[in-house]
């Protein structure tokens, strides 16, 4: 009866679906509710019939933004949590990344809680590496609480789990300006590519193009920085999402208002902006695609050379004047 949302769905080994999100319910198919809204993971089969539902979350706000299932069949759920009881451990203070690893009929195996005080910290996406290692983006927003609490920062963050459930390294990236992060890849040597955005005006400490730029960083297996690179035009850019083709090439797609420097043409307000970077951040080629209205790109899926992009529209048919409100654009790219 109260807000339930889907942030996220992915593929089980079975044919069927996990869906993630937050849940601030406790009733219809809510079976309970831990506080102000709790992470909820749902477990359908290949018909889309309800297996189980699980509530996770103290007396605070739990928010899930992403999931997967595990080769073992264990699924991990990541978000960020505002609760220090409940099924919550290790809570500091604000908002922390919350990572929950389930088994496959969402019984809690394991959670960590990771955060820095005074800081609000959420994790958006979740990578699986080869080694069994978990990745994870998203932001941290630090607070200056001397007279009052305001936002003085905001960087991307990146968090690595092993395989064995130990927290290797937990680092933030950039701190000039205002930085996000939005999706992961990680590579066979156990590094990492992580893609965002960066509000950077061009300065002499800035390496940013103007308004917000598309932000791709490279780490190693340590959470080193390897290079950072920022691509777009003198407007808003914004990298949504990342994928890595059988070649080793990066692509990276997410919306832009530009339309000059790396971006060649832009149909009117946001366009899809595709781009093809080579392993160290090369252009290779950038597509552009959309109409009149709001064309935005929210996340990829690669398989073989076959690149499917999803997002919104909210562009004129063709000859119609009618109004148009945000519709699901899927379309398909060929590597």
């Amino acid at each position: 009866s109260k807000r339930d949302i889907a942030e996220a769905i992915a593929l089980t080994a079975d044919g069927g679906y996990l869906l993630a999100g937050l849940t601030e319910s406790a009733d219809g198919d809510v079976t309970n509710n831990n506080g102000i809204g709790d992470f909820w993971v749902i477990r359908l089969s290949t018909e889309g019939e309800l297996i189980w539902e699980r509530t996770l979350g103290g007396s605070g706000q739990d928010h899930a933004y992403d999931v997967l299932e595990k080769p073992s069949g264990n699924i991990v759920v990541a978000g960020y949590t505002r609760s220090a009881d409940g099924d919550v451990s290790g809570y500091d203070w604000g908002e922390d990344f919350w990572i929950v690893e389930l088994d496959s009929e969402g019984n809690m195996v394991s959670q960590w809680v990771v955060g820095a005080y005074r800081s609000e910290d959420c994790a958006q996406k979740l990578y699986l590496g080869e080694d069994g290692s978990i990745y994870a983006v998203g932001y941290f927003a630090y607070r200056d609480c001397g007279i009052s609490c305001n936002y003085v920062d905001n960087q991307m963050s990146i968090l690595k789990i092993s395989a064995a459930g130990e927290v290797e390294w937990f680092d933030q990236f950039g701190g000039q300006w205002f930085e996000d992060g939005f999706d992961i890849v990680a590579e066979s040597d156990g590094g990492a590519i992580a893609i965002g955005s960066q509000d950077a005006g061009v300065s002499l400490f800035s390496n940013g193009l103007g308004g917000r730029d598309f932000w791709v960083i490279s780490v190693d297996d340590d959470g080193n920085e390897l290079w950072s690179k920022n691509y777009g035009g003198s407007f808003t850019d914004v990298a949504r999402c990342i994928v890595l083709t059988d070649d080793g090439d990066l692509i990276v797609a997410g919306q832009t208002t530009s339309n000059d420097i790396d971006v060649k043409e832009n149909s009117g307000m946001n366009d899809a902006w595709i781009m093809k970077l080579d392993s160290q951040g090369g252009i290779i080629d950038t597509l552009s695609f959309g109409g009149s209205g709001d064309d935005v790109v929210n996340s990829a899926y690669i398989e073989g050379n076959r690149i499917i992009f999803a997002g919104y529209s909210m562009s004129y048919q063709e000859g119609s004047a009618e109004k148009r409100e945000k519709d699901l654009w899927l379309f398909e790219v060929v590597n």
